[in-house]
């Protein structure tokens, strides 16, 4: 099958398709977003899908344009399955709902913008289904309600009844619905669709683990058979979907872990590689240290034997010259006398006193007296 081909088959649209054209409207439109928790990017898909799935054009009657600050109107413009979208806004309720209705006409209709697309009617009564004749003109279409318990006039209840009153075989697709327990709407809802009440209420909450966070609510005519075929369709979208989903985040999540223990594992090698080089250099280090230490202590040990010589030296000139200083004068000329003959006997030593002769034991005999004079021999 080509692309060619396979490009004419219907396709579903996916909640980003949906909600990133709206976020650029935002942006050109300068206005601000839904209110928080009134309308999110899931409601806004659920509600294209809710549109999508009907298997005729729909006609569609947004009263909930203040909860989703238009945002449901947009989308609906969008759809192929949409043939007219009628925006009731009480004028005296918001009038910056108003304003933002009227940019909004003027943004989906000017030529060029969009070429063809669903009609759009601005009404500002409170109860438009009341008094606009919304078959004529368009056989074979459904009709579709967007209600915001909070802004409806009357109680929804009777809106609910009035509506169904007015068009059996329409759907009412209710915003802002909370929890159980915790929303008054959940109560009045439970309320109008008992088990003997002509109409049937759908959580879609409920129809799928992927859907808790959504805040809508689908009401319509136990005998309409053509909900039960979407509300089965939505199911198995989304229980299939959120399988997969899970699916593919428990793989991705593992590779992350994977990846993660692979990394850490790698950077716990690389810290233990690094702590032993740093216990090496430590070790060389250390060694080093102490090698200096050693020759630290070699080195004054060398100092301190030196400094103990150089002062026996300077001890002993010292004794020298205290005696060569106090000695008498009689020893003094003496010894004199002694150091004379003994240096011209050194340099005529061969000549003067040859060796073994009576003259060399002489010298050596008048050498000795000249120790003892001197007090080197006791």
């Amino acid at each position: 099958m080509s692309i060619d081909q396979s490009s004419g088959f219907t396709r579903i649209a996916t909640i980003d398709e949906i909600h990133r054209p709206f976020e650029v409207f935002l942006e050109r439109r300068g206005g601000p977003g839904p209110i928080a928790g009134d309308f999110s990017p899931l409601d806004a898909y659920l509600l294209q899908l809710v549109v999508e799935f009907c298997p005729a054009p729909v006609t569609v009657v947004d009263l909930a344009c203040r909860a989703t600050r238009c945002c449901s109107t947009f989308i609906c413009l969008r759809s192929k399955n949409v043939a007219r979208v009628i925006a009731g806004v009480d004028s005296s309720g918001d009038p910056g709902v108003t304003s933002a209705v009227i940019d909004l006409l003027r943004e989906m209709v000017e030529p060029g913008d969009r070429g063809t697309g669903p009609a759009l009617v601005v009404d500002e009564s409170a109860r438009p289904w009341e008094r606009l004749p919304l078959g004529d003109g368009l056989p074979g279409t459904l009709s579709l309600f967007l209600i915001d318990p909070a802004t409806v006039s009357g109680g929804l209840i009777e809106t609910l009844q009035s509506i169904f009153a007015a068009f059996p075989r329409s759907l009412v697709l209710v915003v802002s619905v909370g929890r159980v327990g915790e929303s008054e709407t959940v109560t009045s809802l439970i309320q109008a669709c008992h088990g003997s009440s002509p109409l049937k209420l759908w959580l879609l909450r409920d129809l799928s683990g992927a859907l808790l966070e959504s805040r809508l609510a689908l009401v319509a005519a136990r005998e309409l058979s053509l909900v039960p075929p979407m509300i089965l369709r939505l199911e198995q979208l989304f229980a299939t979907n959120f399988d997969f989903l899970q699916l593919l985040h428990g793989c991705a999540m593992y590779a992350i872990e994977r990846g993660l223990a692979s990394r850490m594992e790698e950077e716990l090698q690389q810290l233990k590689s690094q702590a032993m080089e740093s216990e090496r250099e430590n070790v060389r280090l250390q060694a080093r240290l102490e090698s200096v230490v050693r020759e630290k202590v070699q080195a004054d040990e060398h100092y301190q034997e030196r400094m103990r010589h150089h002062e026996a030296q300077l001890a002993e000139v010292q004794g020298l010259l205290h005696r060569e200083c106090t000695r008498p004068v009689g020893k003094a000329i003496v010894l004199q006398s002694g150091r004379r003959l003994v240096r011209l006997v050194r340099r005529n030593h061969a000549l003067l006193v040859p060796a073994g002769s009576f003259r060399e034991r002489v010298a050596r005999e008048f050498m000795r007296v000249q120790r003892i004079a001197r007090g080197k021999v006791c």
